[in-house]
């Protein structure tokens, strides 16, 4: 075989003018050596290493990113704090509807409902003890003023027509008290009050933050004459109702809000 390949490629080198190349053919079969199973074999380890993908898809899917249950908020969303009682809105949280108004973010709250106390008796929110105040026949009730610093005072019942006491001093950053004559028509009639046409909030403003009607500021609650009942407050107030009764022809006794009290405005 050796005598053959030598006398082989001397006949190859003698026919170099006309380009044969028989030499390298018998050379050229070890190519199948490096591109037969070997390639294959790669090309399968390669597919096997890639295949690896879906065990890693899965971990990333499974259980360590499920932790959506973790960040509900249901339960610390319930709105517990604005849950007020009766006629309060005296929840413990951020709607306190402290006597006058801080200016802090609204906070809408639950909704408000309609509440109807007997004829000439108000609610006063709540005294320095924690108690319920009730002004009676007679009486007003003197909701109490911003202290400064962010201190109120508590609430307290004064003399019908009276000057409310339980107020601070505006050069001192404070705010005086807020008199409540009624909160509706009949708190006025059982008080005296000649022609009772209204029940009127005066120096107070409107907001529209909330799916319900609520009232911020406020110099005083009034009993309106001089119409017939119900009548119609002066421009520039808010009327307040407990109920329809209370309310002109055309208006609506709505539930909304005003500092410590749910309340109801014709609208």
């Amino acid at each position: 075989m050796k005598t053959f390949t030598l006398v082989a490629c001397l006949a190859a080198a003698a026919a170099l003018a006309g380009g044969a190349i028989g030499c390298s053919s018998s050379s050229s079969s070890t190519l199948g050596d490096d591109g037969g199973t070997t390639p294959a074999t790669e090309a399968g380890a390669d597919a096997s290493g890639d295949a690896t993908a879906n065990p890693e898809a899965g971990a990333d899917a499974g259980t360590a990113d499920s932790t959506s249950s973790d960040d509900s908020g249901s339960v610390g969303e319930t709105g517990a704090d604005d849950t007020g009682t009766g006629e309060s809105d005296s929840g413990a949280g951020n709607d306190t509807g402290s006597p006058q108004d801080s200016g802090a973010p609204v906070d809408c709250g639950s909704a408000p409902t309609l509440h109807q106390d007997p004829s000439g008796n108000i609610f006063c929110g709540y005294g320095a003890d924690g108690g319920k105040v009730e002004c009676t026949t007679g009486t007003e009730c003197c909701l109490g003023g911003d202290l400064g610093g962010g201190t109120f005072a508590p609430e307290q019942c004064g003399a019908r027509g009276g000057t409310c006491t339980n107020g601070g001093e505006i050069d001192a950053g404070g705010s005086p008290a807020v008199p409540i004559g009624c909160m509706q028509i009949a708190d006025c009639t059982a008080n005296g009050v000649a022609s009772a046409a209204a029940c009127c909030l005066q120096g107070a403003t409107s907001t529209a933050t909330c799916s319900y009607p609520k009232a911020e500021y406020g110099t005083a609650v009034v009993c309106e004459t001089g119409n017939t009942s119900p009548g119609t407050c002066a421009a520039g107030e808010l009327e307040i109702c407990s109920s329809q009764s209370d309310c002109p022809t055309g208006t609506t006794c709505t539930a909304g809000k005003w500092k410590l009290f749910q309340v109801g405005f014709c609208l």
